[in-house]
Protein backbone atom coordinates (compact mmCIF):
# COMPACT_ATOMS: atom_id res chain seq x y z
CA UNK A 1 0.00 0.00 0.00
CA UNK A 2 1.22 3.50 -0.54
CA UNK A 3 0.33 6.68 0.57
CA UNK A 4 1.01 10.24 0.16
CA UNK A 5 1.52 12.41 2.64
CA UNK A 6 2.85 15.83 1.83
CA UNK A 7 5.38 18.61 3.66
CA UNK A 8 5.31 21.72 2.50
CA UNK A 9 9.08 23.44 2.83
CA UNK A 10 7.81 26.61 1.71
CA UNK A 11 6.92 28.21 5.19
CA UNK A 12 10.99 26.87 6.32
CA UNK A 13 12.13 29.07 2.94
CA UNK A 14 10.80 32.17 3.88
CA UNK A 15 12.66 31.78 7.53
CA UNK A 16 15.66 30.29 6.04
CA UNK A 17 15.79 33.41 3.67
CA UNK A 18 16.15 36.16 6.52
CA UNK A 19 18.25 33.89 7.98
CA UNK A 20 20.91 33.94 5.37
CA UNK A 21 20.27 37.25 4.96
CA UNK A 22 21.44 38.26 8.79
CA UNK A 23 24.01 35.65 8.98
CA UNK A 24 25.62 36.50 5.66
CA UNK A 25 25.48 33.29 3.89
CA UNK A 26 23.87 32.34 0.65
CA UNK A 27 20.54 31.44 0.72
CA UNK A 28 21.05 28.04 -1.29
CA UNK A 29 23.78 27.06 1.17
CA UNK A 30 21.62 27.35 4.55
CA UNK A 31 18.55 26.00 2.46
CA UNK A 32 20.39 22.87 1.85
CA UNK A 33 21.67 22.21 5.54
CA UNK A 34 17.96 23.43 7.77
CA UNK A 35 16.11 20.94 5.07
CA UNK A 36 18.69 17.92 5.89
CA UNK A 37 17.96 18.95 9.39
CA UNK A 38 14.30 19.11 9.32
CA UNK A 39 13.97 15.66 7.09
CA UNK A 40 16.67 14.17 9.80
CA UNK A 41 14.30 15.64 13.01
CA UNK A 42 11.20 13.61 10.83
CA UNK A 43 13.44 10.27 10.63
CA UNK A 44 14.41 10.55 14.43
CA UNK A 45 10.69 11.28 15.50
CA UNK A 46 9.90 7.37 13.65
CA UNK A 47 8.20 8.93 10.80
CA UNK A 48 8.47 5.95 7.70
CA UNK A 49 8.72 7.56 4.78
CA UNK A 50 10.63 6.35 1.38
CA UNK A 51 12.61 9.11 0.91
CA UNK A 52 13.72 7.72 -2.46
CA UNK A 53 10.37 9.03 -3.82
CA UNK A 54 10.39 12.32 -2.93
CA UNK A 55 9.45 15.12 -5.40
CA UNK A 56 10.58 18.75 -4.30
CA UNK A 57 9.36 21.65 -6.23
CA UNK A 58 11.60 24.14 -4.74
CA UNK A 59 14.92 21.97 -6.74
CA UNK A 60 15.83 22.88 -10.11
CA UNK A 61 15.39 20.11 -11.50
CA UNK A 62 11.79 20.67 -11.10
CA UNK A 63 11.11 23.98 -11.52
CA UNK A 64 12.74 24.40 -14.62
CA UNK A 65 10.34 22.06 -16.62
CA UNK A 66 6.89 24.12 -14.91
CA UNK A 67 8.76 27.15 -16.21
CA UNK A 68 9.58 25.67 -19.18
CA UNK A 69 5.72 25.04 -20.03
CA UNK A 70 4.26 28.28 -18.50
CA UNK A 71 6.61 30.16 -21.42
CA UNK A 72 5.37 27.85 -24.08
CA UNK A 73 1.31 28.32 -22.75
CA UNK A 74 2.38 32.39 -22.42
CA UNK A 75 3.89 32.39 -26.02
CA UNK A 76 0.72 30.46 -27.56
CA UNK A 77 -1.92 32.70 -25.97
CA UNK A 78 -0.03 35.77 -26.64
CA UNK A 79 0.89 34.81 -30.53
CA UNK A 80 -2.98 33.84 -31.01
CA UNK A 81 -4.53 36.29 -29.00
CA UNK A 82 -6.70 34.10 -27.70
CA UNK A 83 -7.79 34.23 -23.81
CA UNK A 84 -7.79 30.92 -22.14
Amino acid sequence: MMSLSPWDLMPLEFTVENYALKIGEHIKTVSQRTEKHFYEQLHMMGNMYDWDHKLETNKEDYYKWTQWLFVQLFKAVWLTGKRL
